[in-house]
């Protein structure tokens, strides 16, 4: 899946900052979801051709699309990533600063920890 669906990531991660809620029931259990964590998260399966996108979208206006980029990036563990993620880590939001703290914290990543202060 990861190769046939790199044309999809475009279209994928402009619906990062949708941040509609909605709810879905599974097996007896109902969670709230947005299409931007569901985009989140098929972004992290698809991998490699995700991870310049996401880069990107670090950058972005909209806290949210910030914030999935970030844990979406961290999922897939691309050393890529790694700078990017750097440079944001003192945003002001603190859930992005939380998000930018996981992402890093995964095992592929761990050559961080000597610039966090």
């Amino acid at each position: 899946m990861k190769a046939a669906a790199a044309p999809a990531v475009p279209f994928l991660v402009s619906l990062l900052p949708d941040g509609a809620e909605g709810t879905i029931s599974l097996r007896g259990h109902l969670f709230r979801v947005t299409p931007g964590r569901e985009v989140s998260r098929a972004l992290a399966e698809i991998g490699d051709a995700a991870v310049a996108p996401l880069i990107v979208v670090l950058r972005d206006p909209t806290f949210q699309a910030r914030d999935l980029a970030a844990r979406s990036l961290g999922q897939i563990g691309d050393h890529r990533a790694v700078d990017p993620l750097l440079a944001v880590r003192d945003d002001r939001d603190p859930t992005l600063r939380s998000s930018v703290a996981y992402a890093l914290g995964q095992p592929s990543q761990r050559r961080w920890s000597r610039h966090w202060a």
